[in-house]
């Protein structure tokens, strides 16, 4: 997976609402306290977004089934 496809990805999940402006604040106030660490920027992003959207449905869960279907 090259960069533009991180980036594609990341616009899809601002589309569909995935990703929302709380999770925006959230990644860059972990961002600003991590130091310029980026391994603890995204493990400390991830685990709130993961806090945050544990009750929303996956698509990208279904999508894998799908395919194994």
């Amino acid at each position: 997976m090259g960069f533009d496809d991180i980036l594609k990805k990341g616009e899809q999940f601002v589309k569909d609402g995935n990703i929302t402006s709380a999770d925006v604040k959230d990644a860059y106030q972990n961002y600003e306290s991590s130091g310029g660490d980026v391994k603890k920027f995204a493990t400390e992003t991830y685990a709130e977004y993961k806090i945050n959207h544990s009750g929303d449905k996956k698509s990208d869960d279904k999508k894998d089934d799908d395919k194994k279907n």
